[in-house]
């Protein structure tokens, strides 16, 4: 069910980088409000600004001007209520991938980590990988992997930076149906960042459109698919029209 306590809110946030031929404005006033157990896509061209903003809202980057609130109190870093999955699974090869599920539910004192770390892994059709190196399994189980283990901690809000932009189609399209059906059971409040039009219809409750040099906002797109997503739904009718409605938003930029 969706979190009646926790909420994204970016006010006014910017971001300038320095370098050796001057000032490079990365985003420029970025406004907005992600409501508890939404769904939110962030799309645009390259250099548009969308993994710094992930970032920024994640505690990681610091922004020039503005600020961001989780849940009432400013982003950071060190935060044990959200969760980040990032391009590329970082997993540590010498753990196996109950370990590696398990890591950050055990570092903030869990009684119940492990507990924890098989629900998802049985959630993700991982169960049987348990005591499997990370070397044995393919890219797309080892991003698997690295869903279980960002949801084993049941954050309150999950950051997701195109986890699956390295992936094979088919392997792509099987995850983002997997991260639906958890999204519909859970209703995390999920700010996601991807390139890919098709993947932010499917999963999306509202799609933030992005404009590069500097990063702004176009446009802000709701997504009138029903819940629970499935699988036919990326072909259908609707979802067509929608990803063409998002296309024409950035058209310009492309």
């Amino acid at each position: 069910m969706p979190r009646d306590d926790f909420a994204i809110r970016v006010a006014g946030v910017t971001k300038v980088y320095n370098s050796d031929s001057g000032p490079v404005a990365a985003l420029d006033r970025i406004d907005l409000d992600i409501r508890e157990g939404e769904f939110v896509s962030l799309l645009g061209p390259s250099g548009c600004g969308k993994s710094t903003l992930l970032h920024i809202v994640a505690g990681l980057t610091e922004p020039s001007s503005g600020s961001v609130d989780i849940g009432g109190s400013p982003a950071q870093a060190d935060r044990t209520d959200v969760s980040i999955m990032l391009q590329r699974p970082v997993l540590f090869p010498w753990k196996n991938v109950l370990q590696n599920v398990m890591l950050p539910a055990k570092l903030q004192g869990r009684a119940d980590a492990g507990e924890a770390a098989m629900h998802f892994l049985e959630l993700t059709g991982l169960a049987d990988f348990a005591t499997k190196q990370v070397w044995e399994l393919s890219g797309g189980m080892k991003q698997r992997v690295s869903l279980a283990r960002g949801l084993a901690t049941d954050p309150p809000v999950l950051l997701m930076d195109e986890p699956f932009s390295a992936l094979d189609e088919f392997t792509r399209e099987r995850l983002n149906v997997e991260l639906a059906r958890l999204h519909d059971e859970h209703g995390r409040t999920t700010l996601f960042v991807t390139h890919n039009i098709a993947e932010a219809v499917f999963l999306s409750d509202r799609i933030v459109t992005m404009r590069p040099r500097p990063g702004g906002v176009v446009d802000i797109i709701d997504i009138a698919l029903p819940r629970p997503r499935t699988a036919e739904q990326t072909t259908s009718a609707a979802a067509t029209d929608l990803a063409l409605k998002v296309r024409e938003s950035i058209s310009a930029y492309l």
